[in-house]
């Protein structure tokens, strides 16, 4: 119909909500799932509940940041012909073979996670070296048993390898970093360098400029 805004399916962050994509809802029929209330199912399920329940089976355009770019592209590759446009925020496609050191961040996170409570695991959290250039993030409303499911059920040890599945749909998807996130600038131009690449001023937390999101969307949807 006419006048209808484009639909788009947005998923958060760790220890993000909703309302990360409020700034968003002028231009777009925003879809956005509290994501505390899916991290304990299996990605079938979740997958389920998306696109079926959330967005009617209808085709829908995605946004996803860090955890919920994961997500983003994984929906791409197991529903290419209802996920359409993805766009893909400062989200790291998975290892060949998942390094050691990695295993072990996850599990020192799940172990704060155990032993502190709220507002010392953010203090932690938001003093890591990733997010030297964000600006801090709010304490979330999820308990601590729910925000340590994003790691033990999706932590990016545990996701599989993404990126040779992806390159079927790379006309399709695009990737935004933050430039000041040099760690993961360096990632995308090494691993990255076939699909489309946006790198915006921001650092890891790329949602906090708003406009430069807002300019991508308008050419890439």
């Amino acid at each position: 119909m006419i006048g209808m805004k484009p639909r788009l399916l947005c998923l958060h962050g760790f220890a993000g909500t909703a309302q990360d994509y409020s700034f968003l809802s002028s231009e777009f029929d925003i879809i956005a799932p509290n994501l505390d209330d899916y991290v304990g199912l299996e990605f079938s399920e979740l997958k389920e509940k998306f696109l079926k329940n959330l967005c009617e089976n209808q085709e829908v355009a995605v946004l996803g940041y860090s955890f919920g770019g994961r997500l983003a592209a994984r929906l791409k590759i197991s529903a290419p012909e209802q996920v359409k446009k993805t766009i893909i925020c400062s989200a790291h496609m998975g290892h060949q073979t998942v390094p050691q050191a990695r295993i072990d961040l996850e599990e020192s996170i799940v172990s704060k996670l155990e032993s502190m409570d709220k507002a010392e695991f953010f203090n932690f959290w938001n003093s890591l070296d990733l997010f030297k250039h964000d600006l801090t993030s709010k304490l979330p409303e999820a308990d601590l048993e729910t925000l340590k499911l994003y790691f033990t059920n999706y932590g990016q040890s545990k996701q599989p390898y993404l990126i040779d599945e992806l390159q079927k749909y790379k006309h399709d998807i695009t990737f935004v970093y933050g430039l000041k996130d040099e760690k993961y600038c360096e990632y995308a131009n090494k691993y990255l360098s076939s699909f489309a690449l946006e790198f915006i001023d921001a650092g890891h937390r790329v949602l906090q400029n708003e406009a430069a999101i807002q300019a991508i969307l308008k050419v890439k949807l």
